[in-house]
């Protein structure tokens, strides 16, 4: 998780700021992150319908995940070559604890430059919390009310600013997977997080974000 400070902001636009880079048009496609990304979801798909069939634990995007990443880093994808970059971004070394107390500091000009940047963001990820909250509560036969849902997102990015964090929205493959794994109530997801964080500082080896891509979308076939 990179934390992004608003103190060094004058740039062009949110993707400049966030990635470092000027250009928003992103990189050229990598053949390996694709291949990658394509291996974990047929994976993915092939052991849900084993675990379906024959009724076994729902263990099987964990597992889809540990061989995918074992496979890359055999391979030698996630090892930083000769120029210090690794062949696929991978989840590297979260920093311990959280980030204090900060008041960023606002300017008239950073916001004009800023707003259709973050005007998209904000409407990416409600769409994204709002579709994944409405076929949740379908499936459980829930009630959704959607202007609690909106608040509470904007509460928690507002105060989520004062800390560094980056924009926050709801999950479409964590909220997948809680829901596929039995949980039902708000701890589930503190329990993901927090094994997720787990995960990361206690295994030297990366873990590569295409493999957690193909997660998501297998868990939404």
């Amino acid at each position: 998780m990179r934390w992004v400070s608003a103190t060094r902001a004058p740039a062009a636009s949110m993707c400049s700021i966030v990635s470092g880079s000027p250009s928003p048009r992103g990189d050229p496609v990598n053949p390996k992150a694709v291949a990658i990304t394509v291996a974990t979801l047929v994976l993915a798909l092939l052991s849900r319908r084993l675990v379906r069939r024959y009724r076994l634990p729902q263990m099987d995007m964990l597992v889809v995940l540990i061989i995918v990443g074992l496979a890359a880093f055999a391979a030698g994808w996630t090892v930083p070559g000769s120029g210090g970059k690794t062949a696929l971004a991978v989840a590297g070394a979260v920093p311990p604890g959280l980030p204090g107390l900060h008041v960023p500091s606002i300017k008239l000009g950073w916001m004009v430059q800023l707003a259709p940047d973050a005007a998209a963001i904000a409407c990416l990820g409600l769409l994204e919390a709002l579709a994944i909250a409405k076929s949740i509560a379908y499936e459980t036969r829930q009630s959704l009310d959607f202007n609690r849902q909106c608040l509470a997102e904007g509460l928690a990015n507002l105060t989520g600013s004062f800390f560094r964090c980056l924009p926050g929205s709801g999950s479409l493959s964590r909220s997948a997977i809680n829901f596929q794994s039995g949980g039902a109530t708000r701890f589930s997801g503190i329990v993901h997080r927090d094994h997720g964080r787990a995960g990361r500082r206690g295994t030297g080896a990366a873990r590569p974000l295409r493999a957690e891509a193909g997660i998501g979308l297998a868990c939404c076939c």
